[in-house]
């Protein structure tokens, strides 16, 4: 079966061990120069799974997996970001797109765009102002194709 044939769906603490070790892949597969993994994979993959169980509890995120057969192909997660209240307009706040991945053998076949579409769909329906994200150079085109544009309303202090 094609990847295009995959179902969308929410993801569920039975997908937190996997998405562990997609994660654990996505990391290393273009690593900068710099870094070395801080923990080998079973303890990475036990404090990811950790990290899930902790922030999905809090009702403040949302992820989406592309399944095919059983297999998880790609995923996406979104934390949605409170807003101060100010008086000119009340909003629920933003939402960070993070941890985009799709297996490199099922790449360049819609994942991406499925999993963007969900988010934009959830997004709009908690009423988000907008969604945000830090792309990597190769994942430009894609979010470009899907209606994110470059912005310079964001100032960053690296700590």
């Amino acid at each position: 079966m094609e990847p295009t044939q995959a179902i969308i769906r929410p993801v569920t603490p039975a997908d937190f061990p996997t998405l562990a070790a997609m994660r654990w892949d996505f990391m290393l597969e273009d690593p900068p120069a710099w870094a070395e993994p801080a923990l080998e994979q079973p303890d990475f993959a036990a404090h990811f799974v950790a990290f899930l169980e902790r922030v999905f509890s809090s009702g403040n995120w949302a992820a989406w997996a592309a399944e095919l057969d059983g297999a998880l192909l790609a995923h996406l997660f979104v934390q949605r970001i409170e807003r101060v209240p100010f008086p000119f307009h009340l909003t629920p706040g933003f939402g960070y797109v993070t941890n985009v991945y799709t297996r490199p053998a099922h790449r360049n076949r819609g994942l991406g765009t499925r999993l963007l579409e969900h988010a934009r769909e959830w997004a709009q329906a908690a009423g988000l102002d907008y969604l945000m994200l830090h792309p990597s150079v190769r994942s430009i085109p894609l979010y470009a194709r899907c209606g994110y544009e470059a912005s310079s309303e964001f100032m960053i202090l690296k700590l």
